[in-house]
């Protein structure tokens, strides 16, 4: 049996009854996370046309919500709009407990493939995949729901792979286009149809992950460390790769998030106010995240000089820091510019940051605040806020949820969704939770 095969057995057979409780509890606290995060994007620019367009292609039986409007539309244009494993969930009326095994089985799956097609640092310089194996994700995730044997599953994971998208990651940065926020949706609803083509009993590529011809060739990379793969499939039940989730505290970038922790700890305990700041020196300086063209929401997202600026004047975060007054906003615009590179501060390098972060590290970083009267605080971090090795708890990830959701919902509301999940395992079908996803 080959690598796509295990896993897809591990996949199929994997249990409610078998998970350890943190994982279960993990689990639950990363579908509400994600939940937040589907909620606080609906009133941005981006999430209005995507719900328009999941609307527009969504013609068919309703079968599942999507979340924050109260349509219903068909499983695969949901799963467009919020991601596969809810859309199928409430489509098949499934317990909270097959959502959660669907939930643990797709990180378990798609981690460990993921990790082992990763480019040479030569090769990711001109080219590296990224999204192209989000799709095994939603496959996993969906054919779980669907009930998926082991050869229908691995059929499922090997269409997911032929369906999944190009290696456009460096072209995402250098254009800083909406494409790589809603090609998510688009990895998703490839992963959902991969799934459902098997349960049709379709045929598909039940050896997508091995050999020369595999899975990682397709994905633009130059090599595939087989040796880790195989040794990875044995840890399967063992060592759940979903304990080591990384949650992010703010709405933004993955690289932005240690720097917003130690400048907001600033200004709150040094009670800085924006008017009074002169520049914001940060270090180390990654390129990608240095400039801002107020050019969207994936260019403010990933840019650390809009991140810093608009968090001065707007600790707290939520959508009014995508909002269009305020990614165009004169005195927003304004601090960006105050935003540098620190004087004797390393260039960092993306590749090489992405491989310690592969490996467990993490890139530490210093911010420094100058005032106007030339007083200077600063600080650092080792690792951001809701890293594995600097978690957010427990009460944080529901507050988190609390300020994300409260745009859209309102409180009573948001506090019926945290008690269901919380007891997710007791719902006897989705549709109860999707009921609550909605104005």
């Amino acid at each position: 049996m080959g690598a796509t095969e295990i896993l897809a057995s591990y996949a199929a057979d994997l249990k409610y009854e078998d998970l350890p409780e943190p994982v279960v509890e993990q689990a639950k606290r990363i579908i509400l996370d994600t939940m937040g995060c589907m909620i606080g994007g609906v009133p941005l620019p981006l999430g209005k046309s995507i719900i328009e367009l999941a609307q527009e292609m969504g013609g068919g039986a309703p079968e599942a919500t999507i979340v924050g409007s109260g349509t219903k539309v068909s499983a695969v244009a949901a799963a467009y709009a919020n991601g596969a494993g809810l859309a199928m969930a409430e489509r098949e009326g499934a317990s909270g407990k097959r959502l959660i095994e669907a939930v643990v089985a797709a990180y378990e799956v798609f981690g460990r493939i993921g990790i082992c097609v990763q480019p040479s640092e030569e090769r990711q310089q001109a080219l590296w995949g990224m999204l192209t194996w989000i799709p095994f994700n939603a496959a996993v995730a969906t054919g779980k729901i669907l009930g998926l044997d082991g050869a229908q599953m691995a059929t499922a994971i090997g269409t997911a792979g032929a369906f999944a998208p190009l290696g456009a990651c460096w072209k995402y940065v250098e254009t800083r286009s909406d494409t790589y926020h809603y090609n998510h949706g688009m990895t998703a609803m490839s992963g959902l149809f991969a799934a459902m083509h098997a349960h049709k009993g379709l045929t598909g590529m039940n050896t997508i992950l091995e050999g020369p011809t595999g899975f990682w060739v397709l994905a633009g990379s130059d090599q595939c460390d087989f040796d880790r793969l195989d040794a990875l499939l044995t840890t399967l039940g063992q060592d759940y790769w979903i304990m080591q989730t990384l949650y992010k505290r703010w709405p933004a970038n993955l690289w932005v998030q240690s720097y917003l922790d130690v400048f907001t700890d600033l200004i709150k305990q040094d009670q800085i106010a924006a008017e009074d700041i002169e520049e914001i020196n940060v270090s180390p300086a990654l390129a990608m995240l240095m400039t801002y063209r107020a050019n969207g929401t994936m260019d403010a997202a990933f840019s650390l000089a809009y991140a810093l600026a608009i968090a001065a004047f707007e600790p707290e975060p939520g959508t009014h820091w995508y909002a269009d007054e305020n990614m165009h906003c004169p005195k927003v615009l304004e601090m960006v510019k105050k935003v540098k590179k620190a004087e004797g501060a390393q260039d960092a390098d993306l590749n090489h940051e992405f491989r310690n972060y592969w490996n467990g590290y993490w890139m530490p970083v210093q911010v420094e605040i100058v005032t106007k009267g030339n007083a200077r605080v600063s600080g650092h971090a080792t690792y951001p806020k809701g890293h594995p090795a600097n978690p957010l708890s427990h009460d944080d990830l529901q507050a988190k949820f609390r300020h994300a959701a409260s745009s859209v919902l309102q409180q009573g509301r948001i506090e019926e969704i945290i008690a269901m999940v919380e007891n997710l395992e007791a719902v006897t079908e989705m549709d109860q939770l999707a009921g609550l996803l909605q104005p």
